[in-house]
């Protein structure tokens, strides 16, 4: 059975390194315990630079909250679900609700909001050594990159998880 990333599966038993995980289609299987992840274990922000990272070259897609294709917040909303953390499904929302720090004090892990004057947060990616990992606009794929002037001039909040 193929599942995307992020399915929520049920343990069902352990044994010998494996757990017996409940499936979708009302079966079950075997995975070993090293791929798994239980929801209530804390996250680093190490683990969201990892897990979003698992995701460069994808394409990028509009409302996308996948690995058949994620946009800037859903990038950042399906890592967190994946570690625990819960966070709105839009930039703008993640934005608002999300404790906001000096944007000089931003680390890897932590997350970059752009917005051109007088409008809402419309961009959302993850602070990494490299500048920031997002997913950036059609056409484009998942990337680490520096910060462009571009959107340096539109960086306008930080924030942490």
């Amino acid at each position: 059975m193929t599942l995307s990333f992020g399915t929520v599966l049920a343990s069902v038993e352990q044994a010998d390194g494996y757990t017996r995980v409940a499936t979708p289609d009302g079966g079950s299987g075997w995975l070993a315990n090293d791929v798994l992840r239980s929801a209530a274990e804390p996250s680093a922000p190490e683990d969201r630079l990892r897990l979003g990272g698992q995701f460069l070259g994808l394409e990028y897609l509009w409302g996308g909250t996948s690995a058949y294709g994620l946009d800037c917040s859903g990038l950042i909303h399906t890592v967190g679900r994946v570690l625990g953390l819960r966070t709105p499904r839009d930039a703008h929302d993640q934005a608002d609700t999300l404790p906001n720090i000096p944007i000089d004090e931003a680390r890897p892990g932590d997350l970059y909001f752009f917005a051109r004057d007088g409008k809402p947060v419309h961009h959302v990616g993850f602070v990494s050594a490299a500048g920031m990992l997002h997913a950036s606009e059609t056409g484009k794929r998942l990337e680490n990159e520096a910060l462009i002037d571009d959107r340096r001039a539109t960086l306008v909040r930080a924030a942490r998880f």
